[in-house]
């Protein structure tokens, strides 16, 4: 198994899942469409051992815009919390405790970061992915 696989993968798991439709933007590989202030969920594999038992870890990062709100006549950005707990909520439903033929991948952390680059935050989920390397 490769990184490709494992992204190709976790991405058609989400593709296949109601995400599809209740985020804003796309499912990607790899990066977030560019200039994208959407909701955009994001599949990155991390380098996989190539023993016969590889071991994996892959994140599924799920991005959010601000949301604006008027306190005092002054308006502000602030994370949309009641979105990405949603969202992530879904995620590590359709991700969690997978188990097929010949790999397995489970949920195991859940962070939540801010990208200053979007404009917005991210929930950044990891996953461990588990491949039986055996040849026939």
């Amino acid at each position: 198994m490769t990184t490709f696989d494992i992204e190709t993968e976790l991405w058609k798991k989400l593709e296949a899942s109601s995400l599809k439709t209740d985020i804003t933007g796309k499912i990607r590989k790899k990066e977030r469409p560019a200039n994208s202030t959407k909701e955009d969920i994001v599949v990155v594999a991390l380098p996989i051992n190539n023993e016969q038992l590889q071991l994996a870890v892959a994140n599924v990062n799920i991005f959010v815009p601000y949301m604006t709100i008027s306190e005092n006549n002054v308006q502000e950005k602030v994370p949309n919390d009641v979105r990405m707990k949603y969202l992530a909520d879904k995620v590590i439903a359709v991700m969690d405790d997978n188990w097929q033929d010949d790999f397995h991948y489970e949920v195991q952390q859940q962070q939540t970061l801010e990208d200053m680059d979007s404009g917005g935050y991210f929930v950044n989920i990891r996953l461990n992915f588990y491949s039986i390397n055996i040849t026939n």
